[in-house]
């Protein structure tokens, strides 16, 4: 039972921490190259939604 109350404080924490922290400039970089490595690009992702 505590693990498992553990593992549920891990994940609230990490949401909370992800949602309320700005993703840092060395990640958003890393996240530039790895899309334009899959073929993609953030914008594409934004126009697909709101078609």
């Amino acid at each position: 039972m505590g693990m498992l109350i553990l593992i549920l404080f891990c994940v609230a924490a990490g949401a909370f921490i992800g949602w309320n922290v700005p993703q840092p400039e060395a990640a958003r970089k890393l996240q530039d190259q790895v899309l334009k490595l899959l073929g993609q690009s953030k914008t594409d992702n934004r126009d697909s939604d709101n078609q």
